[in-house]
């Protein structure tokens, strides 16, 4: 008999040499023992049979009986049950039918106690079980966890367990748990097959899934008996049985181990041993995969997991990736060549497979972290347990996806061909032009001997590997900007010494560099800390001299692919404005922040490089088209999506107002400047139309205007504190204007009642007459200056636009001739009332200046004359009625009334003036004979309406018993009298007895004792004169 080859592999841990044995994939068996084998062996299959199944039954079935039934030839050994709402024994056999689909519930927990049944009832020694579904239990209320706590593996059985899943929504976490708490066939058999059923015609899935169930069951259920005995995992206790196929890890050196192996009938194998050094990726794809599924199997079954199998890999994968560079660094000198990038591609590429794959077992299991799904378990299982032959997927990706990238390829490379020549005759780069990282360049990668290698190399691999110098920027992920490459929006340009790095460098540095960042923007920071070195695209630009060589090359879909790539940080997609979008916002945000006179070298040279960049495009018929519109019917130009159309019958899209700028600064010197003049007013007036736009979206406020037209009004607490301050004058200057008007008030109005009326009527027509005083209308520059619209207008303020003017090398004086406050000024109103629409604002009439001011006039008076007025007749009222008050208390407080005869209030009535006489006295006067009071008119001597009638008189005399007031003192100082009592007496039946409601009216407040007394001296007189009527 032959030899079967089998190969051991060293293994190097720390100092020590140890061992991982591979196991034959397949021995000379006979027929006898084939026969015997598939005697001893059931196939169990469990299938779901569940509504959610429907659209996964035929091709499921079909696949089944073209792949997998052929191998189980013994009919009599194979059981095929399906569960719906219940389970059902279908036949002895190995095909489905199409009647075997029931389309009812899911019964998982009864499904699993089948199993388990069947399992310990069979007298076979090895039993393949198939678990296929798609849904969770929801058939019973007894959840299938019960059922999986009493599976168990029969003594002296081996059980192999297929776990297929189907979609999303199948029970990860019970089924791995099944198949921990049954499987202990080979280890190599995956935790899990998953079709995720994600397109539309999910047969692809199935057929693949059930492809691979089919290798593993083609090979048997042998088992082979080894000698030493090993392990098959390390830190796992030893075994000297193995399944084909499956690794053996000793602790000892392969020359060390003097291995046998036999068939479990102990017969002898020849074997021919042949030992080997492990590389990596066999470790990665086989070994670290098995030791993974055997590690989650135990933690599953709720064992303890020892930490020296991920120790051991560990060690192993240091010393290979050590051993990896130091080849790698002595096998290739050059560290910026293209031959070198693809060697530490394929590095870096192990690099993170195996943190990836540590990462998602640790997870697994718990050490680290957790899953958040059940489906991100499933994911991880599979990436740690199973090397699939699908792992590069042909993703359909929006734009440009792998068929188009091999068409662009085959375009940019017989131009590349063409251009050959002379690329190669470009000098050699000098450093100020290659990478300050990496010193490679686009020109050396051109120029580089393995060029061709890198071309046949997948589209990320070449995306991330070929070399796109240029302007590094930080441009933070907006979705607008995704859509808008013209909205870009650039916070920061990388100064000297790193004003130029390359693509592949920000690709290696997000990769694998600890100071990339996690978070969406993906920055990565040259200097670790310094925020001036922070940077997340490149904005590709040629030097003057190589430009127009690499005019066709740059042209091409595949630099389209790849400046959108550098700009937008997006590998899906071309967008053929990206990289002209980019050089224009960077153009932009460079003009901005450095005044044109004092502006440093590396600046300056960049503008050069951009300008030269550039021009590359500018007879592209899109941007031709445009320019010639723009100087032709810049109205048209300058609006978001022109109303006319021009080539191909399409309109023309004003994306930002970065492009009409860019386009006319690479074109000045080719025109003249009259040619152009009539579009910057133009420019300005769209700027701020669009800025304003925004600020009306973003402010939805009731003094819009009163905002932007008068500075003092620019913030709500400004508002506040203005008109208080401006109520403060004026109401002062108002009730200083009614009392010369109409004199003293306590001597002009009886009742505080008739002032404050006779005041509103005054502050009424007051008004009218300062409107136009109250506010300074002119045009707040600062806040017209800090606003932008970068969805828009593009990523500027309005002072961009003013250094473009400079750039243009135009005058001071021509230049602020655009932005006189008076011109803001109506372009401002302008916009406002067009809203906006960018055609109303650029087609409509603009007013003139005092058309405009008087309108925004009217709109502020609008928005602010309620509140100014109420809150100026709130603070003269209150002026005037302190006054008022403070006069009336000076002459009524500490003073009692006499009582009065008939005759003495005729004569001293007719002494004020008063029309009355004994005839008309009770007409004109409402007396009290009793208490020798008037009810109508005030009988204090010192007040100004002293007896003269007025219907309002109980208002009048109201106000002084607001504050403490003998109530009812005249009634008790008669009682008093007649009892010859003293004013003591008035005082203490006062305050001992108190007050009686009169006419169901609120109790009056007893006065104090302090009040009382400093009006003794007067209910004195008023008891005496009370003795003199008795």
């Amino acid at each position: 008999m032959s030899a079967t080859k089998v190969n051991i592999y060293k293994l190097y841990i720390g100092d020590e040499i140890h061992s991982v044995l591979e196991t034959p994939s397949q021995i000379p068996i006979s027929e006898n023992a084939l026969s015997k084998q598939s005697s001893s062996t059931l196939n169990l299959a469990m299938i779901d049979v569940s509504g959610s199944m429907c659209m996964y039954w035929n091709p499921l079935m079909k696949y089944w009986n073209e792949f997998l039934a052929p191998l189980m030839p013994d009919i009599e050994t194979t059981k095929i049950f399906v569960f719906g709402t219940d389970v059902y024994f279908k036949r002895n056999g190995t095909e489905l039918k199409e009647d075997d689909f029931l389309s009812e519930s899911t019964n998982l927990t009864d499904a699993i106690a089948t199993i388990n049944s069947e399992v310990h009832a069979s007298k076979h020694d090895f039993i393949r079980l198939f678990l296929l579904t798609d849904g969770d239990h929801n058939a019973t209320e007894v959840e299938p966890s019960v059922e999986i706590e009493k599976l168990s593996i029969p003594s002296g059985k081996t059980v192999e367990v297929y776990l297929f899943g189907f979609g999303c929504g199948f029970p990860v976490e019970y089924s791995i748990t099944i198949r921990s708490a049954l499987h202990n066939g080979n280890s190599n058999v995956p935790s899990l097959f998953w079709a995720k059923c994600e397109e539309q015609d999910v047969s692809p899935d199935i057929l693949q899934e059930i492809e691979s169930i089919a290798d593993i069951v083609k090979k048997g259920c042998v088992k082979i008996k080894i000698d030493p005995p090993g392990k098959l995992a390390p830190g796992f206790p030893n075994t000297n049985i193995s399944h084909l196929g499956e690794f053996v890890y000793f602790s000892s050196p392969p020359d060390s181990l003097t291995l046998s192996m036999s068939t479990e009938d102990d017969i002898a194998i020849n074997v021919q041993l042949e030992e080997k050094d492990a590389d990596l990726r066999f470790l990665l794809d086989k070994v670290f995969r098995q030791w993974n599924s055997i590690i989650i199997q135990h933690h599953r079954q709720k064992k303890q997991i020892p930490n020296i199998p991920f120790e051991v890999m560990e060690s192993i994968y240091k010393h290979l990736m050590e051993k990896l560079y130091q080849e790698l660094n002595l096998r290739i000198e050059d560290k910026s060549s293209i031959r070198y990038r693809l060697a530490k591609k394929d590095v870096k590429y192990l690099e993170t497979e195996y943190a990836t794959l540590m990462n998602q077992s640790k997870t697994i299991i718990g050490l680290e972290g957790k899953y958040s799904s059940e489906i991100e378990l499933a994911e991880n299982i599979l990436k740690t347990t199973v090397k699939s032959k699908h792992d590069v997927k042909n993703l359909k990706m929006k734009g440009h996806g792998f068929e188009d990238f091999e068409n662009d390829m085959k375009a940019f490379k017989e131009i590349l061909e063409k251009k050959k020549q002379d690329i190669m005759n470009i000098p050699e780069p000098s450093p100020d032009e290659c990478c300050r990282v990496t010193m490679g360049s686009m020109i050396k990668d051109l120029q580089d001997s393995f060029l061709e290698e890198l071309l046949k190399e997948d589209k990320f691999t070449f995306m991330k590997t070929f070399t796109v110098t240029g302007i590094p920027i930080f441009a933070p992920v907006k979705s607008f900007s995704q859509i808008n490459p013209w909205t870009l929006c650039i916070e920061n340009i990388l100064r000297s010494p790193y004003t130029i790095v390359s693509q592949s460098t920000l690709e290696l540095s997000a990769e694998f560099n600890s100071s990339s960042s996690t978070s969406e923007d993906k920055e990565i920071y040259l200097q670790e800390g310094d925020e001036d070195s922070k940077f997340n695209a490149i904005v590709p630009v040629f030097t003057p001299e190589t430009a127009e060589i690499l005019k066709p090359l740059v042209r091409t879909n595949i630099f389209a692919m790849l400046s959108t790539f550098c700009v937008l940080k997006n590998p899906h997609i071309i967008d053929y404005n990206a990289h002209m979008a980019g050089l224009g916002c960077t153009w932009i945000k460079l003009i901005s922040g450095h005044d044109k006179k004092n502006r440093p070298g590396y600046v300056n040279e960049l503008l050069q490089l951009i300008y030269a960049t550039a021009k590359l495009y500018l007879d592209r018929a899109g941007f031709a088209k445009y320019f010639e519109v723009l100087i032709s019917d810049p109205k048209e130009a300058l609006m978001t999506e022109s109303t006319k159309t021009y080539m191909d019958e399409k309109t023309l899209k004003c994306e930002s107002l970065i492009k009409p700028m860019f386009l006319l600064y690479l074109n000045h010197n080719k025109i003249e400047f009259s040619s152009f003049e009539a579009v910057i007013p133009l420019l300005i007036l769209e700027f701020v139309g669009r800025i304003l736009t925004k600020y009306q979206t973003d402010h939805n406020s009731s003094c819009l205007y009163s905002t932007i037209f008068v500075p003092e009004l620019s913030t709500e607490k400004m508002r506040e504190e203005y008109f208080e301050k401006k109520c403060e004058e004026t109401s002062s200057h108002i009730v200083e204007s009614f009392y010369q008007q109409k004199g003293n008030f306590i001597d002009t109005f009886f009742t505080v009642e008739d002032l404050l009326d006779s005041l509103k009527e005054f502050c009424r027509k007051y008004f009218k007459t300062v409107a136009d005083s109250i506010y300074t209308i002119r045009v707040n520059a600062n806040l017209i200056m800090k606003l932008k619209n970068a969805t828009s207008a593009g990523n500027i303020r309005l002072n961009a636009i003013r250094e473009f003017l400079i750039e243009l090398d135009l005058s001071d004086t021509l230049i602020e001739s655009y932005f006189e406050e008076k011109i803001i000024f109506v372009y401002a109103l302008h916009c406002l009332k067009t809203k906006s629409s960018s055609k109303d604002r650029l087609t409509n009439p603009l007013p003139s200046y005092e058309e405009a001011h008087e309108s925004v006039k009217r709109m502020i008076n609008k928005e602010n004359k309620n509140y100014f007025e109420s809150k100026c007749l709130k603070a003269v009222l209150s002026i005037a009625e302190k006054k008022w008050r403070e006069d009336y208390f000076r002459i009524h407080s500490n003073e009692v009334v006499e009582p009065m005869t008939k005759e003495q209030i005729l004569f001293s009535a007719q002494g004020k003036g008063v029309q009355v006489n004994e005839q008309n006295f009770d007409q004109i006067f409402r007396y009290n004979m009793k208490s020798k009071l008037l009810r109508n008119a005030c009988m204090l001597k010192n007040c100004p309406f002293y007896l003269i009638p007025n219907r309002s008189f109980n208002q009048h005399i109201s106000v002084e018993r607001e504050k403490e007031f003998p109530h009812q003192l005249h009634k008790i100082s008669h009682e008093v009298a007649a009892q010859d009592g003293t004013s003591n007496d008035v005082i203490s039946h006062i305050l001992k007895e108190g007050y009686q409601s009169q006419n169901g009216l609120k109790v009056p407040q007893v006065p104090s004792q302090e009040y009382l007394s400093s009006i003794d001296y007067k209910i004195g007189h008023l008891i005496n004169h009370n003795a003199l009527d008795m």
